[in-house]
């Protein structure tokens, strides 16, 4: 979620709006923020790869094959990676991203019913980038630059990102409230409903804050919970 080509050339001085970012579009945006400190008025985070979750692999390990392997082969697959398969290929136990059934056939519905949404895994070109931007976020006087308000969601199984460095980023923001949803993995958007809607109820607290008007979810009377 999250890939931008370009960013505004003109960046207004007293911003009335707020990012949302998820995942690798956290590892941008923040960047952004802190040469830009003040591109909006506020930051909500869902899961940023503030660093990525290396285990059982050293991080350090990783890291150094990702830059190596960056300018060898930067169009080959990283370690784990291949090319996509069909999501009818893709069981639910054992997947990383939510513990709700119903949402993750959802998903794979929707793949099958748009198939040039589906995407393979991670090059090593990315996975250098990542490296790159990542050691460079989490430097204390780049953290320290970021001072709009933020909320930061974690989800509390989560193995795409890694959550200490996500703690200590937060300990060194200026104003950064951490918010760790119990139960869940990487995509809390699309988590059960018990832990989506803790998720859904601070975030448009935040943008309400932010945004200057009242922003409502549209009931849409399911009967059946996710």
């Amino acid at each position: 979620m999250g890939h931008s080509c370009s960013y505004p050339r003109h960046i207004p001085e007293t911003p009335h709006f707020c990012s949302l970012v998820h995942s690798v579009a956290g590892t941008y945006l923040d960047r952004l923020h802190q040469s830009h400190p003040h591109i909006t008025s506020g930051l909500v985070m869902s899961s940023p790869m503030v660093d990525v979750y290396s285990k059982p692999i050293p991080k350090s390990v990783l890291k150094a094959a990702s830059t190596l392997m960056m300018k060898v082969l930067p169009e080959k697959y990283a370690f784990g990676h291949a090319e996509a398969t069909s999501p009818t290929l893709w069981g639910f136990d054992g997947n990383t991203g939510t513990t709700s059934r119903k949402r993750f056939n959802l998903r794979i519905n929707k793949l099958l019913d748009n198939p040039k949404l589906v995407r393979g895994g991670a090059s090593w070109g990315l996975a250098g980038t990542l490296t790159r931007l990542t050691n460079e976020l989490q430097r204390e006087k780049e953290i320290k630059k970021m001072v709009v308000p933020m909320i930061m969601f974690q989800g509390e199984f989560d193995y795409w990102v890694d959550n200490a460095a996500q703690n200590r980023f937060c300990n060194i923001a200026a104003s950064c409230e951490l918010v760790v949803m119990e139960d869940s993995l990487h995509e809390i958007f699309n988590e059960r409903d018990s832990i989506r809607d803790v998720f859904m109820n601070r975030l448009l607290e935040m943008l309400n804050r932010h945004h200057g008007s009242a922003i409502q979810i549209k009931e849409d009377h399911r009967t059946e919970r996710f």
